[in-house]
């Protein structure tokens, strides 16, 4: 597999790991990759993925056990602070 393929792989699962544990809310998962909500938005319309798709999921339970874990192993601030 080329790199440039291998990066698009693994930033689209990223993603897709991103919208799943915050339920499609953007500014989470923005707050969480520690980048801006817009340029998320960007990411997500490049790999053709609508966070409503994400809105609604049976992830709650695995939402506060990731996000405490993301808490603990990440040096972002705006992380540590993250209300769900």
């Amino acid at each position: 597999m080329a790199f440039k393929d291998a990066k698009t792989e693994f930033e689209r699962r990223y993603l897709i790991h991103l919208m799943e544990i915050t339920e499609g809310n953007v500014s989470q998962a923005a707050k969480l990759a520690g980048k801006y909500r817009a340029d998320l938005y960007e990411l997500l319309k490049k790999h053709d993925l609508d966070p409503e798709g994400f809105r609604g999921s049976s992830w709650k339970g695995i939402l506060h056990s990731s996000i405490a874990s993301a808490r603990l192993c990440s040096g972002n601030p705006s992380a540590q602070n993250l209300k769900i």
